[in-house]
């Protein structure tokens, strides 16, 4: 996808040159996160709608950020903010994850993670206390 299809595609005139720096910035950003979560999607190749409508929202959801500055909610007559705190758990971009999962491998993988109980022991490492657990998405 290229600068000038996602003025395009957000109703930008070509010819209006005002935004391209960070339009270049955001498309730069939402094709890493594309690249990175989609991995059965070849971009080498036209991308296919539901690839390049998630980057769309993830541009759009990023402008929105921009605007909000980190703020989640806001209420005027008590006077009360409350903000992101940005870490892992933030599900800003889900909406654009959204359009790129069928072309995202799901992780099968095993991982290790220590038990808060003490008395659970591994069947396979002895003397290390945790269980397995499956990744889903």
């Amino acid at each position: 996808m290229e600068l000038n299809e996602l003025k395009q595609l957000l109703g930008i005139a070509e010819s209006d040159t005002s935004q391209d720096a960070i339009l270049s910035l955001y498309l730069e950003a939402a094709l890493e996160a594309a690249k990175g979560y989609a991995d059965k999607a070849d971009f080498t190749k036209v991308l296919p709608g539901p690839i390049k409508l998630g980057i769309l929202r993830y541009v759009e959801l990023s402008q929105l950020r921009k605007a909000t500055a980190g703020i989640q909610s806001e209420s005027m007559s008590g006077m009360s903010q409350t903000f992101r705190d940005g870490n892992a758990d933030d599900n800003y971009f889900a909406e654009a994850y959204d359009f790129w999962k069928p072309y995202h491998t799901k992780d099968s993988r095993l991982v290790f993670r220590t038990s808060k109980r003490r008395n659970l022991r591994s069947d396979t490492v002895p003397g290390i206390t945790g269980h397995c657990i499956r990744i889903k998405d």
